[in-house]
């Protein structure tokens, strides 16, 4: 599989994405690439709550051929949610 054009197209979509729904958003884009294989599911590994609003949330998303973690910020009250990081592995 690809990871460096799979890395790219994703960092470019979810540049493009917007700030809600992302895990979705992401969810999509790499259902798109034939070598990753069909969606599996989700699992959220991790949520720390930073302060009132906010929180960080780790999910690993699962294809038959890689997994996607993704890190992100989340704002509790409005849902937006911003990317720290992802890893393709």
């Amino acid at each position: 599989m690809n990871n460096r054009k799979l890395k790219l197209a994703l960092t470019v979509a979810l540049m493009n994405a917007g700030n809600s729904n992302l895990i979705q958003a992401i969810k999509e884009l790499v259902s798109g690439f034939k070598e990753a294989g069909a969606y599996l599911g989700q699992q959220l590994i991790r949520k720390n709550l930073l302060n009132m609003d906010t929180e960080n949330q780790r999910y690993a998303i699962r294809f038959e051929n890689c997994t996607v973690d993704v890190e992100l910020i989340a704002n509790r009250h409005n849902r937006n949610q911003y990317i720290r990081g992802f890893q393709i592995r």
